[in-house]
């Protein structure tokens, strides 16, 4: 008989075993919940969800119900799924639009990565690769309006590390402002005087 690896399951729901030993379970799921599952991120498997609990996830995303940790591990996973052809791109830009408001570094590094995916699925195409860029920067406009170029007395270091993130975004985004800037500051300031965690960007 053909011999079944135990595989931990860590669900957020207490109905689910601890340790799925068979092929497949099931059970009866009639609330509009969403389960997670691998909640600690220790389990190495990616689960793909169907269409109905990628939705209640996506609502629990925008209602702020999910940690920084499980934001960036669902957008971790579902970038790989796209990666493998198991969900579209398209599927994966439906997500990235529920992050516009999003402040948590981890996560844009989720984002960053997901954004580096989907410019390979346009490389070749000139309009979809406008239509990125645009998208682009409209995820990243809210934090760049929060962040700006020059870290404020006292920021968090998490910001301080975000805004390398964002300004790149903006730069791809081909952002008028943004690139005039970052051509003034590369223009005016000798490169060894450029502020480190900009100056790639610049």
């Amino acid at each position: 008989s053909q011999q079944l690896w135990p595989i931990p399951l860590d669900a957020s729901d207490s109905r689910l075993p601890e340790i799925m030993q068979e092929q497949s379970i099931g059970f009866p799921f009639g609330s509009d919940k969403s389960v997670l599952l691998n909640v600690g991120g220790n389990g190495h498997f990616i689960t793909c969800y169907d269409e109905t609990l990628r939705g209640r996830i996506l609502a629990d995303i925008l209602a702020g119900r999910l940690s920084d940790r499980q934001r960036a591990q669902y957008l971790n996973e579902q970038t790989l799924l796209a990666r493998g052809g198991m969900i579209t791109s398209a599927a994966l830009v439906d997500l990235l639009v529920a992050f516009e408001r999003e402040i948590s570094q981890k996560v844009w590094d989720m984002i960053a990565i997901a954004i580096s995916d989907l410019k390979r699925f346009v490389e070749t195409n000139p309009d979809a690769e406008k239509k990125l860029r645009a998208f682009v920067g409209r995820l990243a406009q809210f934090q760049f309006s929060r962040l700006g170029w020059d870290a404020r007395p006292g920021e968090p270091e998490e910001d301080t590390e975000l805004r390398a993130t964002i300004l790149g975004c903006m730069v791809y985004a081909e952002d008028p402002d943004v690139l005039a800037e970052a051509i003034h500051r590369f223009q005016a300031t000798p490169p060894e005087q450029l502020n480190p965690e900009l100056r790639s960007v610049i």
